[in-house]
């Protein structure tokens, strides 16, 4: 497009003006121009896409756990509030599993804050591995972590805790060279609209599971609506 604008302007400038060296003038300044406006553009539009590339990534960046990749707590609070309005309006299965891992402490204490990252970074594969490709997995702080089971109903969001708790337990981690150990994880489960008829409590209720389970011994998956270990 450029150079038919130059090719025509040359044209119509040889049909008006005989001066061959006003002629030149002209078309030596109208491409000097039409370079430097080029250049112009083509920087800001770079500049342009640059920016709106790392607005993106730490948009990204701003709702994931830098340790495990998965979602952090303020991204958690903000789907867990959408979902819950979603399955209140549609009458949906929901259901929540807050996981805690058991004597964390130790391991820090024992092995060192490296270890213990490792140690997280992997639960969260295997919290990745045991769940659907769908449901939000998240790293709530520390060695807390939720799920937020969509259109799933309590009986399923049991038989996923379960295997959760199996897998981790069943689990060696690998925390250095020729080093591994064993951990356990405690479980709460919440569901919607089977166990609470409120799915703003699902938070509340699958957090007194939790430590209904932490009180019995730890290595359990527990339900507030019944108090049931499994």
């Amino acid at each position: 497009m450029g150079l038919a604008n130059i090719f025509s302007s040359t044209v119509w400038t040889f049909l008006l003006v005989r001066d061959t060296r006003l002629i030149i003038s002209i078309l030596y300044k109208y491409i000097l121009a039409t370079i430097i406006v080029s250049t112009i553009i083509y920087f800001v539009l770079v500049y342009v896409y640059i920016t709106n590339e790392l607005y993106l990534k730490l948009k990204h960046e701003s709702t994931i756990d830098f340790l495990t990749g998965l979602y952090n707590v303020r991204e958690f609070d903000k789907l867990l509030n959408k979902f819950c309005v979603a399955a209140a309006d549609k009458n949906e299965d929901l259901s929540l599993l807050m996981i805690d891992i058991d004597f964390f402490k130790k391991v820090n204490d024992t092995f060192g804050h490296h270890s213990g990252d490792m140690v997280l970074k992997q639960l969260g594969d295997i919290l990745k591995k045991a769940c659907r490709s769908f449901d939000i997995i998240s790293r709530n702080g520390g060695e807390e972590f939720t799920v937020i089971l969509l259109d799933c109903g309590h009986i399923q969001a049991l038989e996923i805790a379960e295997d959760i708790r199996k897998r981790v337990e069943d689990y060696q981690f690998v925390i250095g060279k020729n080093q591994k150990i064993s951990i356990t994880v405690s479980i709460g489960i919440s569901s919607y609209p089977c166990g609470t008829n409120d799915p703003n409590d699902l938070l509340h209720e699958a957090d007194n599971a939790l430590y209904y389970a932490k009180r019995n011994g730890r290595n359990k998956v527990s339900c507030r609506m019944s108090e049931q270990i499994l």
